[in-house]
């Protein structure tokens, strides 16, 4: 079965991270069992390419400039997708839109719509109230036009049952739904854990994420002062995106007078202070290196909303136990101890219960291994999404 991927921006993008690793992950996993191929835009300037990205061909296709303002992350327009995908699309057994608010994803369902070819379309995070209400001028003006792309689609991939749940019904109701767990790789054994002797005596505690209100980071450094054991805060990602919300957050480790790095030069020196690191974007084999070390390492994503958070899985994976707000949509994890949920008025007291109960610590670690390996193997994924299709090409 061949299947096309249509998503605005891929891998080497770094902007969109967690949109590109979740689908990265999702096509290496049904690549398994089916023939795919990846269209997007060129937003690196690199130029219209082919490429291979995880074994898999990318078409890399030149936006065309124009109607950029009507939203921050733009529109996407563009008469070189619009031509290659007519002239494409039918080799396709399914095509599968990665999103939905912009140019090439509605051209290509409406194409779809047009041809009879059977479409799918992501959730990812897309169709939580508070998505909804980005951009929001823009999504009420596309409103009917979506309604029907959506109504004629043969499902929606929601990544767990939560995030279907939270999809407010007059969209959720439109058409049929598969719900799939995002794919990831495991790179740990518990017993890793269990004699780990590490540079470091301090635990690490770190967020990957874009500098956004809507993942509440500023809950770590508001309660940082109230940690009870020996500590670095690493906050990975690109915060010159958005000083005004970095300042906010900036000010209240200033206030509290703690040791502030803006870039990872100093991590590796002792140190008996408690620091704070702004470390910029990383790429995740980075990441992977920095918690090794440490003994003990804790990823924070306090997030009022998520699809399935490709930030939580990849530290799950890594080792990292994971201290995570309910919109984050883990309760499955959660309920096979596999994870921690909180709310910003216990978050202290389980953080510091987490730092200084190790025997939980390896628990939660242990759990969390067996967990993924059941339910978000690539060879599950592959076999799921493929009965899936089976039953409807």
């Amino acid at each position: 079965m061949n299947g096309l991927i249509v998503i605005p921006s891929y891998y080497p993008e770094k902007s969109v991270g967690g949109s590109i690793a979740g689908c990265r992950r999702f096509a290496k996993a049904i690549s398994i069992k089916h023939k795919i191929e990846i269209i997007t835009l060129d937003n690196t300037d690199q130029g219209h390419r082919i490429k291979k990205v995880d074994g898999l061909k990318v078409f890399y296709l030149k936006g065309t400039k124009g109607l950029d303002w009507l939203s921050k992350t733009k529109w996407g327009f563009s008469i070189s997708f619009s031509k290659w995908f007519i002239n494409n699309y039918k080799k396709y057994d399914y095509i599968y839109l990665r999103s939905l608010w912009n140019y090439i994803s509605l051209f290509a369902a409406i194409i779809c719509i047009f041809s009879g070819k059977k479409y799918i379309i992501s959730s990812s995070g897309k169709f939580s109230r508070f998505a909804l209400k980005r951009s929001l001028w823009k999504k009420l003006l596309l409103l009917p036009f979506a309604f029907l792309v959506i109504k004629k689609s043969i499902f929606i991939h929601y990544p767990s049952i939560n995030e279907y749940e939270s999809t407010p019904k007059i969209i959720s109701k439109l058409t049929n739904k598969l719900i799939l767990a995002t794919g990831i790789e495991v790179l740990y054994e518990p017993s890793d854990f269990f004699n780990k002797k590490s540079k470091s005596k301090k635990s690490l505690i770190y967020t990957v994420s874009r500098f956004d209100t809507i993942k509440r980071i500023e809950i770590l450094a508001k309660n940082a002062s109230n940690l009870t054991t020996n500590f670095d805060i690493v906050h990975i990602g690109n915060y010159e995106e958005n000083k005004k919300y970095f300042n906010q957050i900036l000010n209240i480790y200033l206030k509290n007078k703690f040791e502030i790095y803006y870039d990872l030069k100093n991590i590796n020196i002792v140190s008996k202070k408690n620091r704070i690191f702004f470390a910029g974007y990383m790429e995740i084999d980075e990441v992977n290196k920095l918690i090794k070390s440490y003994d003990q390492t804790f990823l924070i994503q306090m997030s009022y909303s998520e699809g399935q958070s490709n930030s939580i899985l990849e530290a799950m994976a890594r080792g990292s136990v994971c201290l995570v707000s309910k919109g984050c949509n883990m309760q499955k994890a959660s309920k096979a101890n596999a994870i921690k949920i909180t709310n910003k008025e216990n978050f202290t007291n389980d953080l510091n219960f987490l730092l200084t109960h190790k025997d939980t610590f390896m628990e939660i670690n242990k759990q969390q291994y067996l967990f993924l390996n059941k339910y978000n193997s690539f060879k599950k994924i592959a076999n799921d999404f493929n009965e899936k299709m089976l039953n409807i090409i």
